[in-house]
């Protein structure tokens, strides 16, 4: 029977970080690649597999036995852990235990009181004695642990007349638990850091149909410090999520592979998830003054001051991966060429972000110099219902509700307001690129009967061919997307020619839908 300590798995496999020239504490970066969740997956099904084969051949040998051949079945896998129940589903720490869960395995899932787990240790080490003393439960008790909590528990089930086997790794096991002069274990540890089981426990991604295509993850963390590292950290504050999500969304390494934000949202469920997995390479930050949002700041970790030396950290780590011939040579050009101007940064950071880049320092806008300053945010909330209905028939809004419902309603609008970006500046090529698509929009709007929704746009322009300039197979779909980021900011720099209803105020289209795009009063 398999007793797992999944807590301290979970932080072995994702927790920890290898340092480059160091021996590396986590063994499966030194096989699989710094960022490996983004090219492999761990077969949970196969892990009880290796053990009993290892732990069989090992009875094999035993000196004691008569000379017959005895074959070891794992029966039946405990796994003990716990984290809060409020938990992203798609945080890696509760993937892995459902698919473990998937693999048959018993998952006990305990109580957090504040940071810390409670009882999750004991449940392990008294189920295992348990066992023990249940006739027929199993002959060897295995547990996979680096934690020498554990001695007291292995000691007295040896002494029940089971024996014992330790499945770990290297790097976070203690050495009392493995020391030959300790009389806890029967047979020698089952190390699953060795490459021979490592190579049957880890599967490609490209093997399960979902990673085709897709870069190595030290090219993704190198891109993602390339972008941080870009702005000056002032007070721990860097980009805003959003911002990186626009920026990797931009990066398209190679023809045949998805941007990068794709990638990591396919493999890791959020930027987010993702980054809170590298906790030794960078650090989240809350932004309290648009949380309705639920964006936050990106910045180096600082941990025992070594912020300012991550990015060559992870540079180190790169290098490494390049010289084993693991990043192909396309990669290898993507990142040595990869430069974050301020017009890049500028482009990912409009739109609804509270922080504005101001020559690659990212402040609120209520910090800027007064000459640049936006006039103040109107006190909604001040107004009397007459004022309020007033205010939303000027911005065409509805006008029924409580006064709260028009306050809201209100303070949504003028968010949306305040994110529109000014119109750039565009060379000859996008004017004639911008004009193409321009006269395209409006007479889609003109046979659509005078509006539709962004989203029937969208399924318009797919279908309608790029302009005279535009690339063999294009679409005018993805030479907006490609000029302008998205059909809104397009909108946005078009503002004389079309009009739109705010997203967050959906009166007539559903999210089915979009929001309702008309010609602009000038236009028409």
């Amino acid at each position: 029977m398999l007793f797992i300590d999944g807590t301290w798995l979970y932080y072995s496999l994702y927790q920890r970080q290898s340092s480059a020239g160091k021996s590396p504490e986590n063994p499966i970066q030194d096989a699989f690649g710094t960022a490996w969740t983004l090219t492999h997956r761990i077969r949970w099904d196969k892990l009880p597999g290796i053990i009993a084969k290892s732990l069989s051949s090992q009875e094999a040998s035993q000196s004691w036995g008569s000379g017959a051949t005895r074959s070891i079945e794992v029966v039946r896998a405990n796994v003990y852990t716990a984290y809060k129940e409020n938990s992203d589903p798609n945080s890696y720490r509760v993937k892995m235990f459902e698919d473990m869960k998937s693999s048959n395995y018993d998952v006990h899932i305990g109580q957090v009181a504040g940071a810390a787990e409670k009882c999750v240790d004991i449940q392990l080490a008294v189920e295992m004695l348990h066992y023990a003393t249940e006739a027929d439960a199993y002959d060897v008790a295995v547990i996979l642990t680096g934690d020498r909590d554990f001695e007291p528990a292995m000691f007295r089930t040896r002494q029940k007349g089971k024996r014992v086997a330790l499945a770990s790794m290297r790097p976070g096991c203690n050495k009392s638990l493995w020391g030959a002069a300790n009389h806890l274990r029967d047979y020698d540890v089952v190390w699953l850091d060795d490459r021979d089981n490592l190579d049957q426990l880890m599967e490609p991604l490209e093997a399960s149909g979902v990673g085709k295509d897709f870069v190595s993850g030290a090219t993704v963390l190198m891109t993602i410090a390339t972008f941080v590292e870009s702005f000056k950290q002032e007070e721990g504050k860097g980009p805003t999520g959003r911002s990186m999500g626009r920026f990797l969304q931009s990066c398209r390494v190679k023809d045949n592979c998805p941007d990068l934000l794709t990638q990591v949202k396919t493999v890791a469920g959020s930027l987010s998830m993702f980054l809170g997995s590298y906790p030794d390479f960078f650090q989240k930050g809350a932004l309290k003054e648009y949380e309705r949002h639920k964006d936050f700041s990106i910045s180096m970790t600082k941990r025992g001051g070594q912020g300012g030396r991550v990015k060559m950290r992870i540079q180190q780590l790169w290098e490494r991966e390049v010289e084993e011939g693991r990043i192909p040579v396309e990669e290898e050009e993507f990142v040595r060429n990869l430069k974050v101007d301020e017009d890049v940064k500028r482009i990912c950071d409009v739109g609804d972000n509270p922080f504005v880049a101001e020559g690659g320092v990212l402040t609120q806008p209520h910090h800027r110099p007064a000459a640049e300053r936006p006039a103040e945010r109107p006190d909604f909330g001040a107004m009397t219902v007459v004022d309020l209905k007033e205010k939303c028939r000027d911005r065409g809004l509805k006008v029924s509700g409580t006064k709260k419902e028009l306050v809201d309603r209100l303070d949504l609008d003028e968010d949306e307001r305040l994110s529109h970006p000014a119109p750039r500046v565009m060379d000859a090529k996008g004017l004639k690129l911008n004009s193409y698509l321009s006269g395209v929009v409006k007479d889609i709007i003109l046979s659509s009967g005078g509006s539709l929704g962004s989203r029937d746009l969208g399924r318009f322009l797919q279908k309608v061919p790029p302009s005279p300039a535009g690339a063999r197979g294009s679409t005018a779909l993805k030479e907006l997307k490609e000029h302008h980021g998205n059909i809104k900011r397009f909108l946005d720099e078009n503002r004389e020619l079309f009009q739109y209803q705010n997203p967050n105020q959906r009166d007539v289209y559903s999210s089915d839908n979009g929001f309702e795009i008309r010609l602009a009063q000038a236009s028409q």
